[in-house]
């Protein structure tokens, strides 16, 4: 979480009550949610086909529904569906939205339907949201689910070349099931950073005090774990 750890730098005051105001409630079961775990020793985006457990451990990935066993590493598809776990080493310039990676996710009609991402796993108890990190190169064919359920998702704060996003999970506190990201058809994203978190989903107007808490909250973790690991 690197990224939005150097946004705190410019937060003001105001952070600060933001990060007392927002609680973290940790991941439940899920992990990996940063994938930042991805354990490429020995694969190379000249050969980029990677094992899912390999590029994104915990993750199970889907095209049109159908488990896959590879995904792509630092790769994209022209004309077919495809997932990837993506660095600095991807062509044309791109670059993680956090971190050292972050997945990509192009859907195509006609090229293998949608392309997916998903876990199985304990929603924490008292969570109220999932906040994710998003790059949405083509509006209107990604989307979020739990067991199946649509949950739209809000886009609360909005960076160069992401948004910080949020949709309710409240209804699914405490139960376990599947947790889904999907790039439906013809459009590709980019996700990274998701958490879960006991704030709502802001109303218009109150997303930047939300966003800010979001910040807060990621640069607080980051700074834990450096603590613990120094």
């Amino acid at each position: 979480m690197k990224h939005i750890h150097h946004h705190l730098l410019a937060l003001t005051s105001l952070s600060v009550f933001c990060l007392t105001a927002l609680t973290a409630v940790g991941q439940g079961t899920f992990q990996n949610m940063d994938f930042e775990s991805a354990d490429l020793g020995g694969y190379y985006p000249t050969y980029p086909l990677v094992p899912v457990e390999k590029g994104i451990p915990g993750w199970n990935a889907y095209f049109n529904n159908v488990p896959t066993h590879t995904i792509y590493y630092d790769n994209a598809a022209a004309i077919a569906a495809a997932i990837s776990i993506n660095d600095t080493n991807f062509p044309h310039g791109f670059a993680p939205l956090d971190g050292q990676y972050s997945v990509g996710l192009e859907g195509r009609p006609l090229g293998g339907g949608p392309a997916s991402i998903g876990q199985t796993g304990l929603i924490p108890m008292n969570s109220l949201s999932v906040v994710f990190l998003l790059r949405d190169e083509q509006v209107g064919y990604f989307y979020v689910s739990f067991q199946g359920n649509v949950l739209p998702y809000t886009v609360i704060w909005s960076e160069p070349g992401f948004d910080i996003c949020a949709a309710d999970i409240s209804s699914y506190a405490g139960q376990t099931g599947e947790l889904r990201f999907t790039e439906s058809y013809g459009g590709r994203a980019i996700i990274d950073d998701i958490q879960f978190s006991t704030e709502a989903v802001p109303e218009p107007g109150t997303a930047g005090l939300f966003a800010m808490s979001a910040l807060a909250m990621a640069g607080r973790f980051v700074w834990r774990n450096r603590c613990v690991m120094s």
